[in-house]
């Protein structure tokens, strides 16, 4: 039998119970149940698969022709600027409670430091975070030239 139930080990929330219908004593019932359900997750299985290479093939045939120097050079971008806000929340917080004094000066001079230690790194690996700077803003330009 099928009913609208609670689940009791879930914290309450609405479930399908299959009251005894997989452990019935009726073979036949039982049995086509259970050959309902497999087939379901065949079916649910082959559905995924092939949403999945439908989703695969999408984003290789539409990605293929993108600037990845521009691409990596956005996400360069990204990653110091957001970065220098997590330095600069630090010396915030770091005020707030007490261990330093609490300036917008002193935070904008860890962040200056910041950049000054990053620019060292990076250029020490052959990366220029300015070229990096200036090939995203010359690769959004509007008319959409990178070179």
């Amino acid at each position: 039998m099928l009913h609208l139930g609670r689940h009791p080990h879930r914290g309450g929330g609405s479930l399908l119970l299959l009251d005894g219908a997989l452990t019935s004593p009726h073979a036949p019932a039982r049995d086509a149940l259970r050959l309902v359900l497999d087939r379901a997750d065949a079916a649910g299985a082959l559905v995924g698969i092939v949403l999945a290479c439908g989703l695969g093939w999408l984003i290789f045939s539409s990605t293929r022709k993108i600037d990845l120097k521009l691409l990596f050079d956005g996400s360069t971008v990204f990653l110091v600027l957001f970065a220098a806000f997590l330095v600069s929340k630090a010396m915030h917080e770091f005020g707030e409670i007490g261990l330093l004094p609490e300036s917008t000066l002193l935070s904008g001079a860890a962040v200056v430091v910041y950049f000054g230690i990053t620019h060292v790194v990076s250029s020490r690996y052959g990366v220029s975070l300015i070229d990096a700077f200036t090939g995203l803003l010359s690769g959004l330009k509007p008319d959409g030239n990178s070179s």
